[in-house]
């Protein structure tokens, strides 16, 4: 049987993707013994996955932000990796996980420029470390204001509907979690076209990971957003993510319209995700962000497993190293400022202690 070029680069990444290594428990109960950052990095940098991006680093002596740069950038150089097997929506779809990080990069930047003091040499460190991208990463480094940045993104996939929601942060009085909602979901509009013109098994399991992130997110998003934003109905479902997977624009604006917290919360638990809302326990925001990224874990961990290889492996190894990275950098915090490990392991994306028990392995 001879195999087309398309369908022939398509197992071999996702083949590809299955063989790449994924940290296990046993050496993130190694990490947890560790007493310096210096030491996590020795650990890093000997490992299979993360070895090739300390090349060039020296362990003995990086601090903790030096070792968080690395650890957090590695799932989207990963993706980049992938981009020759690929082509058409696609490869479309891999840039737009790759350009997640320019999100994050864009929300530091913002964050900055709102708090007046940008530090424009740790954001060139930042870029220093990304590939190339359709975004203009030097020049926003450069930045001074929020127009200036807003005329920067207007020709860059997000568009200029994107680059107008910045340019409001010209005035002081508008806040930037609706902006920062706005990019985001712009980011994940661009995912979803792309997965939507795959079609197919591949496109139907990732339409259900990314549409399970959506609707995670958008439940968040509604807590927050009433909590803390005081944003009103309207702004909300004009911000939410679409193409969720289990909750409509029904639901969502039941939640939105819900007369008080204690029944926001209350519809929450009784929803299709009323596991990760189970108990006022829950309600604090490590413990519901861990419940989030366990349940969306899981998710990418069945994709991940199931029948042949191809780009839905890929889409899902991205995920499962993104919360790796996400587990990282709480242990490098954890070992920094010598929080306890016991309460630390309870905390990651991984359900490194089952059920929730605290007990260190003998």
């Amino acid at each position: 049987m001879v195999l087309s070029p398309d369908l022939g680069g398509r197992l071999c990444a996702g083949g590809r993707a299955r063989a790449s290594t994924l940290l296990d428990d046993a050496f993130f109960w190694r990490l947890l013994d560790c007493d310096s950052v210096e030491e996590i990095a020795f650990a890093l940098a000997g490992s299979e996955p993360y070895a090739p991006f300390f090349e060039g680093l020296e362990p003995k002596g990086l601090a903790r932000a030096q070792v968080e740069e690395v650890v957090s950038v590695v799932p989207f150089l990963e993706a980049e990796r992938f981009f020759v097997h690929f082509r058409g929506p696609s490869l479309r779809l891999l840039q737009t996980f790759r350009d997640r990080w320019v999100m994050e990069f864009l929300k530091r930047l913002l964050r900055r420029l709102r708090a007046g003091h940008v530090d424009r040499a740790y954001l060139k460190r930042l870029v220093d470390r990304f590939p190339r991208t359709p975004y203009p990463l030097p020049s926003l480094v450069e930045a001074t204001s929020f127009l200036e940045v807003a005329r920067l993104l207007a020709a860059t996939p997000l568009g200029p509907k994107a680059a107008a929601m910045v340019a409001q942060l010209d005035d002081a009085a508008t806040g930037l979690f609706p902006v920062e909602m706005s990019l985001d979901r712009r980011l994940f509009s661009l995912t979803l076209a792309a997965c939507r013109a795959l079609g197919g098994s591949v496109g139907r399991q990732l339409a259900d990971l990314f549409g399970t992130e959506a609707d995670l997110a958008n439940l968040s998003w509604i807590r927050r957003g009433r909590r803390y934003y005081a944003m009103d109905g309207a702004e909300l479902m004009g911000a939410l993510m679409p193409g969720g997977r289990r909750i409509g624009r029904r639901e969502l604006n039941a939640l939105v319209q819900a007369p008080s917290e204690e029944e926001l919360w209350r519809k929450l638990q009784s929803g299709p995700y009323g596991d990760v809302f189970p108990d006022d326990e829950a309600r604090e925001e490590l413990s519901l962000e861990r419940a989030k990224q366990r349940r969306l874990r899981e998710e990418a961990l069945r994709v991940y497993r199931r029948g042949l290889p191809g780009l839905q492996s890929v889409v899902a190894l991205l995920f499962l190293r993104r919360f790796e990275a996400f587990d990282l950098v709480t242990l490098v915090e954890d070992v920094r400022y010598g929080f306890d490990r016991r309460q630390g392991a309870l905390f990651l994306c991984r359900p490194l202690i089952p059920g929730g028990e605290i007990r260190w392995p003998s």
